[in-house]
């Protein structure tokens, strides 16, 4: 399986993106009106303290997470942490000494004397910050102190007669934003995130709660889970999903879960993309998943289309489908370099004496890039002299040449061929992180997972590298322990991340986890009917078929007559006819429960 990395985004016009784009650093920069508006929703309590604490003891190795754990600390703990604190603020990192410092303020009661010493020091980051900690702190004698430097000259005056402008009216932007007021509000708004609450409500909670109502999100995760359903009902419902029309995110998943039938439906006129978006869709998947044999139908349907003509051809010639030369062979002759990558990778999927030829033209290319692309593609079609050059470059030592060719053997690691060269690069004592990480994850994806700890502390401390995590994720999900789970429970759901959330839930319910539970019920008990139905098969697979039960012997305080009788046909379906006489044992003849359940029974004799 070809997979979506650094790896075959460049195959089709650009990489695959997120389409909920956003700020996602911890402490991300914004407007001051906003920074200071934001902060008045932030509330802590000793209870967050505590999980810092906890965080703390146990070591944080990520030191911007140290500085959010400390904030934390300081804004719900107590007197008790003020050693911590202080300790921080002479020994920490440098993300976490102004931390410290700024936390000290918000003590009850704050650490007045040790602040007014760091002052002293004449920091010029930790003096600004101990006077706007006292101005924050609020008692007679910090307020005093601040005062008496604002009278004064130098930078520490100044710092002082910012701070008590901030303690005063934070809005006034004029007066009161420093560098040191916008790092102690980011850092607020860090803490709260994790520790404390935003709005009265946990952070987390609050993005799970608008994951749950965005109705792609629940399309994409239930019918990309869906694929662990038996194919009888996954496809009779998937397939309704699609006739119905509706969000692209169903196309995405007939894709995945039947991409022959598709083909089927689109070849035989009953039905077709309406227009080139839904065409880029069922190529999004195919990107994802990789220009396996079940996806050559749609890809040989979707060539016949001017709009995405050329990158279905590229993702044919990648799956060895030579013909598909007379649609992208200009591409060889591109000015931008990518787009020439993108055909030397595709071509080492031919077996084909007149590409090797092509191979070898590209070879010689002007861009080290290409040249390294080609160089792989020809060891993928086994040409004897391009293995022992790969050989000499690998085993040359550091330089920009093996670099690329390490790049460019793992964007077609899907190659089993070459994953000796890759296991071989991990044995190399100079290669760089990035590479070494790069491999690892390239292998992982293709089951060879041996390093599932280095992967899952990449997978925490990546913040931001939101394409990298989604691989991670992927990786992390096939044959997942106890302790992968547990980290994608922390992580789940991220900020401003729509294809790694899909990720992570994914993941979740494939590997029945109990956290995926939650989102299951949203989605099983809320229309349209068929991804209600799968969602409840995937509950279903996650607990039991009694987890069913369970749901229409407690149902949301609003469902209604075709929720129940969604859920039953459900309960009918996945669990055939001896659940449907359990149910019939509990309930009446007439409810709609039970009649969902009878024909979601009948439903299974045709699968």
């Amino acid at each position: 399986m070809l997979p979506a990395t650094v790896l075959l985004p460049l195959l089709v016009s650009g990489p695959v993106q997120d389409e909920s784009p956003g700020p996602s650093a911890l402490l991300a920069a914004t407007a001051w009106e906003d920074l200071v508006q934001r902060d008045a929703r932030l509330s802590f309590t000793p209870g967050g303290a505590r999980e810092a604490r906890a965080d703390l003891e146990a070591g944080i190795e990520v030191p911007i997470l140290g500085a959010v754990a400390l904030m934390a600390l300081g804004s719900g703990g107590a007197v008790t942490d003020r050693p911590r604190l202080e300790d921080a603020a002479r020994n920490g990192t440098d993300l976490e000494r102004p931390a410290a410092v700024l936390a000290l303020g918000e003590l009850n009661p704050p650490g007045v004397a040790v602040l007014r010493a760091i002052a002293a020091e004449g920091d010029p980051v930790l003096a600004p910050c101990a006077a706007f900690a006292l101005a924050r702190a609020g008692t007679p004698d910090a307020r005093a102190t601040v005062e008496g430097w604002a009278t004064g000259a130098g930078e520490l005056a100044a710092a002082a007669r910012a701070a008590l402008a901030f303690a005063d009216a934070p809005g006034n932007q004029v007066a009161a934003r420093t560098p040191t007021a916008e790092l102690f509000l980011n850092l607020r708004w860090g803490a709260a995130r994790l520790y404390g609450f935003v709005d009265g409500m946990k952070w987390k909670v609050q993005l799970a709660d608008e994951l749950a109502q965005n109705e792609r999100f629940l399309d994409r995760v239930v019918l990309t889970a869906a694929r662990e359903l038996r194919a009888g009902p996954r496809r009779d419902h998937i397939l309704e999903l699609v006739l119905a029309g509706g969000p692209a995110e169903r196309l995405r998943g007939a894709t995945l879960c039947m991409p022959s039938k598709l083909a089927k439906l689109i070849e035989s006129g009953l039905w077709r993309p309406a227009n080139d978006a839904e065409w880029s869709a069922i190529l999004d998947e195919i990107v994802r998943r990789g220009p396996e044999a079940e996806y050559q139908a749609l890809l040989m349907l979707a060539a016949e289309v001017p709009a995405v003509a050329r990158r279905a051809g590229l993702l044919l010639l990648a799956a060895g489908t030579a013909e598909a030369w007379d649609l992208v062979g200009d591409e060889a002759l591109a000015p931008e370099p990518d787009r020439r990558v993108a055909i030397a990778e595709a071509l080492g999927g031919v077996r084909n004496a007149d590409r090797v030829t092509d191979l070898t033209r590209l070879r010689r290319d002007q861009d080290a890039r290409v040249r390294a692309a080609a160089l792989v593609a020809l060891v993928r079609v086994g040409d004897d002299p391009a293995v022992d050059t790969l050989k000499d470059i690998l085993d040359g030592g550091e330089s920009a040449a093996r670099s690329n060719a390490i790049e460019m053997l793992c964007r077609a690691s899907h190659d089993n061929k070459l994953h000796g060269y890759l296991d071989d690069i991990l044995v190399l004592s100079d290669i760089t992180d990035d590479e070494r990480l790069l491999v690892e994850v390239s292998l992982a994806l293709h089951g060879r997972i041996s390093m599932r700890e280095s992967l899952r502390t990449k997978l925490l401390e990546e913040r931001g590298a939101f394409a990298l995590r989604e691989l991670l994720v992927r990786a992390l999900a096939q044959g997942a322990d106890q302790r992968d789970l547990a980290v994608m429970r922390e992580l789940f759901p991220i900020e401003d991340a729509f294809e790694l959330n899909v990720e992570l839930a994914v993941a979740l319910i494939v590997n029945r986890d109990q956290a995926a539970v939650g989102l299951l019920r949203v989605a099983m008990w809320r229309p349209p009917w068929n991804r209600s139905v799968l969602a409840a098969g995937l509950l279903a697979r996650l607990g039991g078929v009694q987890a069913l039960h369970d749901e229409l012997g407690s149902p949301p305080p609003r469902a209604g007559e075709e929720d129940f009788r969604r859920v039953g046909f459900a309960l009918g379906e996945f669990g055939g006819l001896a659940e449907v006489e359990v149910l019939a044992r509990r309930r009446r003849s007439g409810d709609p429960a039970l009649q969902g359940a009878y024909l979601g029974a009948l439903s299974t004799r045709t699968h």
